[in-house]
C-alpha cells in the first residue's frame, strides 16, 4: 500500500514528506517533497533513490548519518537531515508489522 510520513522543524526551516509504495515488503516507489537548504533536498533525493527496491527492513535501518557522510554534508546541517530520518520512521510506523 501507500504510506506517508512527514517531519518538520520550523526553527531550522526544514520540512520533509515521503510517500512510499510498498508491496510484498519491498519499496516499489519512493517520492518526496521537501522545503529546506540544498543539502536537505539532496539528502532526501538520495534517500528516495536508495529506497526504491529496498526491503522494509532496509527502510527501517536507513542511516541519515551515513548519507550525510556520503554526500559530504557539513555536520552543522545534521539537524536538518535528521528530519528525513523522522519522516521515514513515520512511514515505517505506518506499515503493518510482519
Amino acid at each position: 500500500g501507500l504510506v506517508s510520513g512527514e517531519a518538520e522543524d520550523r526553527t531550522l526551516g526544514v520540512w520533509v514528506r515521503f510517500q512510499l509504495q510498498v508491496n510484498d515488503g519491498i519499496v516499489r516507489a519512493a517520492r518526496f517533497a521537501a522545503f529546506g537548504c540544498p543539502h536537505t533536498i539532496a539528502a532526501a533525493d538520495y534517500a528516495a533513490e536508495r529506497l526504491e527496491g529496498a526491503s522494509v527492513t532496509e527502510l527501517r535501518a536507513l542511516d541519515v548519518r551515513a548519507i550525510q557522510r556520503e554526500l559530504g554534508v557539513p555536520v552543522e546541517k545534521l539537524g536538518k537531515l535528521l528530519r528525513i530520518e523522522d519522516a521515514l520512521a513515520a512511514c515505517g510506523r505506518a506499515l503493518p508489522r510482519p
